[in-house]
């Protein structure tokens, strides 16, 4: 029997656990579920609780664009550029060249296997909240 997918990434890598949710996603969802528990019960939400659910729905999103290229099988070259981008930017430190001439030479299967590594190193970032790659400045 295969593990089951979690609802909100469809992740293959971590099988779905509470409520139908990876350990990634499972904090966040819980988050997300907070707001739609309070809106029940009073009208007005605090700002703070609203942008709490707010940067808690980007992190959800943040882990569906992570995991869409191993759902499709496909990673586009600009998808595997904003990840390496992110990596350095996590780092401190500046590309010496332009990659991406370089990632559309590579085959899909490179591709894919180069971000997968790629992705468990940001997964694995010691840090309070996931890196957003939308925050990447170009």
């Amino acid at each position: 029997m295969q593990p089951r997918r979690c609802l909100n990434c469809k992740s293959q890598r971590y099988p779905a656990k509470v409520g139908g949710f990876c350990k990634k996603c499972i904090y966040w969802a819980k988050v997300v579920a907070q707001q739609t528990d309070d809106e029940d019960t009073r009208t007005d939400l605090s700002a703070r609780l609203r942008l709490k659910v707010k940067r808690a729905q980007k992190y959800l999103d943040e882990y569906k664009w992570r995991e869409r290229p191993f759902i499709d099988q496909y990673i586009d070259p600009v998808h595997l550029e904003y990840t390496i981008k992110g990596i350095s930017v996590v780092c401190r430190s500046k590309l010496p060249f332009p990659v991406h001439s370089t990632l559309t030479t590579m085959a899909m299967e490179e591709r894919l296997f180069l971000y997968e590594v790629l992705l468990g190193i940001i997964e694995n970032i010691p840090c309070r909240t996931p890196f957003l790659h939308s925050e990447i400045q170009q």
